[in-house]
């Protein structure tokens, strides 16, 4: 036997993982992990049977749908993907990490499937998911509601879910609320929404259930509508310090004063907080007003470490009342990084603690003196701060 075959079981685990792990840390997004790792681990589960009980778990415990050196259709390497999960129990509770864009395969260049591609297997592990559409082995696909829904019911133990999906998927992000059972270990969730002319179709509040999981610490949305709506469950049934997300993206999301406060003040405890609103079109969405925002930030005052707000929200006829600039963050302990808009902060008002100040929008500076303030920050409250960027667009 080969010295390396005689290592116990835990010690080739070890090995195994560093293979696809290293590219998994908080330095690498996973959008950017190639598959040099990935065919070396195919090439060990072809050795001998001890390295493929080995080396299968950690190939399958993560699916990317973009990978940067491989050429090849994203709806036939699902296809495969899929297979496996639908007819290997063992594998599916291996699966960690599952990234899909519906949106990028159903713009690859083929959508060719071979016969017995494996979206049967699929089909027959997950019937309750295909109801709608006839699976085919050729000319598919792949959509939210039948695909990637009827894998999530499969996978037990998932860690990250991120979902981009296309404008015909938009009811079927709430039956994510069907799976809670199987996303008991869910530590993060990401929801891409391609985006539309006139309103975006995914609306939080549909999804609020989600934010309940126990170990769920980072929510993303893109391209959403964050507040309350009939026949929704509604933002407002979170109780205060109810939810354990710490990090919360909010992407081109609408959203009205009353239902982002009620959001910001039920989480437990914040630690980076970024909302941005390119979105003019919108009848429901209200211009931010910082009062009511900065109250509820302010329950976070000790723990949040970056906070990013653009609101590009038209101003009404009703907002002429609105603050003209945010109150002061100095009480804000622990905040490292800063973005926001030029012409509503108090230079006055920043933390000591801040690191990292992004101001956009400053095509608003009018004079040698304001630019003179903004050189004199690190001197004038910010001793630590190492980086200053002024842009002159909004931060798009």
């Amino acid at each position: 036997m080969s010295p390396l075959l005689a290592l116990p079981i835990e010690a080739l685990h070890e090995i195994t993982a560093k293979l696809l792990y290293k590219q998994l840390d908080d330095s690498v997004p996973p959008a950017y992990y190639t598959c040099v790792e990935e065919e070396a681990l195919r090439a060990l589960c072809l050795t001998c049977r001890r390295l493929r009980d080995v080396a299968q778990p950690i190939l399958f415990s993560v699916f990317l749908s973009q990978q940067s050196r491989r050429e090849e259709n994203l709806v036939k390497r699902f296809a495969r993907f899929a297979r496996t999960i639908a007819i290997r129990g063992d594998l599916r509770k291996s699966v960690r990490i599952f990234d899909m864009s519906t949106h990028y395969a159903s713009n690859s260049d083929s959508l060719e499937l071979p016969s017995g591609s494996g979206l049967q297997e699929l089909q027959e592990a997950a019937p309750a998911y295909f109801q709608s559409r006839e699976v085919r082995d050729n000319g598919v696909m792949l959509h939210v509601g039948e695909h990637v829904m009827g894998i999530l019911s499969l996978l037990p133990n998932l860690r990250v879910l991120k979902i981009e999906g296309q404008v015909d998927d938009a009811p079927d992000f709430c039956r994510l609320v069907d799976l809670m059972d199987n996303f008991q270990k869910l530590e993060e969730l990401q929801l891409v929404c391609e985006e539309l002319e006139d309103l975006p179709w995914l609306r939080v509040s549909d999804l609020a259930p989600l934010l309940r999981l126990p170990e769920l610490k980072k929510f993303s949305v893109k391209t959403a509508a964050v507040y309350d709506i009939e026949s929704a469950v509604h933002l407002s049934t979170f109780e205060e310090k109810s939810l354990s997300v710490e990090e919360v993206s909010m992407e081109n999301c609408v959203t009205t004063n009353a239902s982002m406060h009620r959001l910001i003040r039920a989480f437990r405890q914040l630690t980076r907080f970024k909302y941005t609103n390119w979105t003019e079109a919108d009848e429901e969405a209200q211009k931010l007003d910082t009062l009511v925002w900065h109250s509820a930030l302010s329950e976070h005052k000790d723990t949040l470490q970056e906070l990013e707000i653009d609101d590009l929200c038209p101003t009404t006829e009703d907002d002429l009342s609105l603050p003209t600039s945010w109150p002061s963050f100095c009480n804000f302990a622990s905040l490292k990084v800063l973005r926001i808009e030029y012409d509503l902060l108090d230079y006055n008002g920043l933390p000591e603690s801040l690191w990292t100040l992004h101001l956009f929008d400053c095509e608003v500076i009018q004079s040698d003196e304001e630019l003179d303030s903004l050189c004199r920050i690190k001197a004038r409250s910010c001793p630590d701060i190492e980086d200053v960027e002024i842009r002159v667009t909004r931060n798009k």
